[in-house]
């Protein structure tokens, strides 16, 4: 849905709703004006999908290892082997272990894996596809936690109601 339209040296630019929703405010004391890039316009309220819900609960109740810089990121051969076989669940990673290769300009570099013991229980990157730097590569669950986790995901499977 068109949101509104700026005027950037006279040529008009529609600003279109990156989300479904609805507008719970609308900051109507800027119209007319300049502002600066990122000056907030208007508040949507969007209600989160069930997978939206995982994600957020994901990020704060696993251990990220996050890329530290922009390139594209791969399984090293013995992990990529498990992971296929089985699922990524079956990988259980530990501090300094090789677990990535970093590729970028055409250079490969193995790139070791930093912080807690535990099973790998999301991957948030995808082959041929460039990660921002601080964007997170994976999610790290510690074995004894794996349970409760999967049980509160499993209650906001069955759990959630979407409205549409």
């Amino acid at each position: 849905t068109r949101l509104a339209t700026l005027e950037r040296e006279r040529n008009p630019k529609p600003i279109c709703s990156p989300e479904k929703g609805i507008i719970s405010k609308i900051h109507s004391q800027l119209e007319g004006m300049f502002v600066e890039a990122g000056t907030p316009l208007m508040v949507i309220r969007h209600m989160l999908t069930r997978s939206e819900v995982e994600h957020q609960i994901l990020k704060k109740a696993l251990y990220l290892f996050r890329a530290p810089e922009r390139a594209k990121y791969y399984f090293t051969p013995e992990v990529d082997k498990k992971i296929r076989a089985a699922d990524a669940h079956s990988v259980v990673v530990r501090d300094g272990m090789e677990l990535l290769i970093m590729s970028r300009m055409k250079r490969e570099v193995p790139l070791h894996y930093s912080g807690p013991t535990g099973v790998i229980y999301a991957v948030y990157f995808s082959y041929n596809e460039n990660m921002d730097a601080d964007a997170p590569l994976i999610g790290v669950c510690p074995e004894d936690q794996l349970p409760v986790i999967q049980d509160v995901i499993m209650r906001v499977q069955t759990e959630w109601t979407e409205k549409g």
